[in-house]
């Protein structure tokens, strides 16, 4: 190609000669250019962010699985007679379960509630009292 029409090729994309039609006609194919671009970016980032949850959702279930050697313990409740000289405090240590509670006050105040106590001393000889306790057989 000659340097003549070189320079009309030029001449030709220099937009100080564009008439407003063809200004107008070059803005909007920016425009849509670049909304073609932003949609892109905003389509792979949020498979971006599916793939992500995707991937750390999956890993949470899977370590949320319970392993091979894992066993199931129901929750039962038995009626206990309450003894001469015996207490809550007493009847929980013989029946508490360190598996399922903190401590063995918050064993006896689950006792508490079941049987509708307010005062830990107020129980006597005599009293029917019941109290949860876990197993691993379903019965």
């Amino acid at each position: 190609m000659s340097k003549a029409m070189m320079a009309a090729v030029n001449l030709y994309h220099d937009p100080r000669y564009f008439n407003k039609s063809e200004e107008r006609i070059r803005q909007n194919k920016l425009r849509r250019e670049r909304t073609y671009r932003r949609q892109i970016t905003i389509l792979f980032t949020v498979l971006a962010i599916i793939f992500a949850l995707g991937v750390f959702g999956g890993s949470a279930i899977r370590s949320n699985a319970e392993s091979e050697d894992y066993t199931v313990d129901y929750k039962y409740y038995k009626n206990v007679v309450v003894g001469c000289g015996e207490s809550l405090w007493t009847i929980a240590e013989d029946n508490i379960s360190y598996d399922h509670y903190d401590d063995m006050n918050a064993y006896i105040n689950e006792i508490m509630s079941i049987n509708h106590i307010s005062n830990k001393n107020s129980v006597t000889a005599g009293a029917i009292v019941t109290v949860p306790y876990y197993s691993g057989e379903f019965k």
